[in-house]
């Protein structure tokens, strides 16, 4: 009866688990991606940040925790009334993001000076 307990506990934390991953989901051009970091890590913990118009790219979407530094999440345009983004993949060095970098972390001081 214990054993049957304590195995029915860890099956329904392991399934309250999972359903917060399922319930924020990014789908490519259904989702906005700073609505699904705000749903993934939670809203105090994501900036949005805007470029400048001489950048292809619209807004950098970090995660920011305290003691730690900013994590540049994605960039983010919208195109033909859809939203375009580029997730901030490490290995992938032809990305977006890798490439806005600099003009992300500008526009990330401007916002933590003022």
């Amino acid at each position: 009866m214990k054993r049957t307990l304590i195995t029915l506990a860890i099956a329904s934390l392991i399934t309250a688990g999972m359903g917060t991953a399922f319930a924020c989901e990014y789908k490519k051009g259904e989702t906005k991606f700073a609505d699904y970091a705000n749903c993934r890590y939670g809203e105090d913990s994501i900036v949005v940040v805007d470029l400048p118009e001489t950048v292809a790219w619209e807004k950098c979407i970090y995660q920011v925790q305290a003691f730690r530094p900013a994590n540049l999440l994605a960039v983010t345009r919208e195109k033909n009334g859809k939203e375009e983004a580029s997730i901030n993949q490490r290995g992938d060095i032809g990305n977006p993001c890798y490439l806005t970098k600099q003009h992300c972390d500008k526009a990330l001081k401007v916002w933590q000076d003022g």
